[in-house]
């Protein structure tokens, strides 16, 4: 129903907005390689491998991976025509995509390493996993095209745990050597939690989800040896629906699609609880991370990086032309710098927010993931 309604949308009203994914400072600082590794000093990886998550260097990272819904997937992050405009562009995605010229993490971890890493996803393509026949996705993961990027378009917090199985069954068919090789998690997940939240749906609320992502990390700490996790924070959804305001086409989009019901059904006082429980949520992995680092686990990394905390979305250029909604390309550049910046600083002085443009850091052989 919700592509239906867009494409209908876009077919009739594509000529009053115009497609907005870049704005003209990112492109810039893209053609000036601001946002580029190439010119920091290769580092090598650590010579013996390391045994304890603390002394994991960027260059030590061999497997990316990833999970989340559709923000991770990339769905509707560029906006070519009106076709392509519903794919997931996968090998943009900023925590898993490693298509060449795109800024991603993955593509950070392969220019300061001068080696590829194993998983990232490339190319686009068609969300089947948000489409359901008979109760079921039609198509769960496309492995040529998502790899270790086991992210699904629509996906809420309850899918992580087969989110986990798929790259556990995936590391095998990639080659990955999983009790020698270090491997980067990235998640990413909570949107579509959030927007059904404000109507009181018991699995929506801050302590189930909370609930549901300590015992996934209890999992992935059984059954991936040798992995660090980055858990990203949840942000304001109600931004979206305050840069939305910029738009006449956006209002409509927001109005008719309703994608997410609690920042365009429920007026202020919705917004207001999706948010709440966006900080809610944010407070208790913070518990979640301290009681995970005080356990000794030296194969297993977990790490809060909060740059989206408070977050606040500057204008429309971040947002899809699509759907005024999931994060344009401009976006994804900042999530990528941010989320590196962020694996690169103490956890005191971790940014909360995500300011555009900042540069990358160059890693230095003093620099582990933290």
């Amino acid at each position: 129903k919700i592509i239906t309604t867009l494409f209908l949308l876009s077919l009739l009203m594509n000529e009053i907005y115009g497609y907005m994914t870049f704005n003209t400072t990112v492109q810039k600082l893209l053609n000036d390689n601001f946002y580029s590794l190439k010119d920091c000093p290769v580092i090598p990886p650590s010579n013996p491998v390391p045994k304890n998550a603390s002394k994991v260097r960027p260059s030590d990272i061999r497997v990316v991976m990833a999970c989340g819904d559709s923000i991770t997937a990339g769905f509707a992050m560029k906006t070519p025509g009106l076709v392509d405009s519903f794919y997931e562009y996968r090998g943009t995605t900023a925590f898993a995509g490693v298509d060449e010229g795109e800024v991603t993490v993955p593509n950070f971890l392969e220019q300061v390493s001068g080696k590829k890493v194993i998983g990232g996803s490339i190319k686009t393509g068609f969300p089947w996993e948000a489409i359901q026949w008979r109760g079921k996705a039609i198509r769960e993961h496309n492995p040529p095209i998502d790899h270790l990027n086991a992210a699904q378009s629509n996906a809420k917090i309850n899918l992580i745990s087969t989110q986990i199985d798929y790259l556990v069954s995936q590391m095998k068919a990639e080659h990955v050597h999983m009790e020698e090789d270090w491997k980067l998690l990235t998640i990413f997940i909570g949107a579509n939690n959030l927007c059904r939240s404000c109507k009181g749906h018991p699995e929506d609320q801050p302590q189930a989800f909370v609930d549901v992502m300590e015992a996934n990390i209890e999992k992935i700490y059984k059954l991936i040896p040798r992995v660090r996790v980055n858990i990203v924070s949840l942000f304001n959804i109600s931004g979206v629906h305050t840069a939305s305001e910029e738009s006449a086409y956006c209002k409509v989009v927001h109005d008719i699609v309703a994608e997410c019901a609690c920042m365009s059904k429920h007026g202020d006082e919705g917004r207001l609880i999706m948010d709440q429980n966006a900080m809610k949520i944010n407070e208790l992995l913070v518990d979640v991370e301290r009681r995970w680092q005080a356990k000794d686990t030296p194969g297993f990394g977990l790490a809060l990086q909060p740059f989206t905390w408070q977050m606040v979305v500057p204008d429309l250029s971040f947002l899809s032309s699509l759907d005024c909604f999931h994060p344009s390309v401009s976006a994804n550049v900042h999530f990528a710098t941010y989320l590196w910046n962020s694996m690169l600083t103490p956890p005191a002085k971790k940014p909360k927010s995500c300011i555009p443009p900042v540069q990358p850091i160059c890693p230095s052989l003093n620099d582990y993931l933290q």
